[in-house]
């Protein structure tokens, strides 16, 4: 595993070089795929929701108005 140092004063930071080492081509293929997983789960997260019966708005303060029809 190859390292390069960056040499601050009084702190050395090493910095692995081991991504460079991937094709550009597999990158976007990682990208891709957690991309798409993270669209699936939204999918089906939404799914789930759209199923969910909502009540109807409480009222309880008054912060509710009704349209008035003029």
């Amino acid at each position: 595993m190859r390292c390069t140092q960056a040499v601050l004063p009084g702190i050395t930071i090493k910095k692995d070089v081991h991504m460079n080492k991937l094709p550009n081509a597999v990158k976007w293929l990682i990208v891709l795929a957690v991309l798409g997983a993270m669209g699936a789960l939204m999918w089906k997260v939404n799914d789930r929701a759209s199923r969910v019966e909502m009540p109807a708005p409480d009222n309880t303060f008054g912060i509710y108005r009704s349209a008035s029809s003029t």
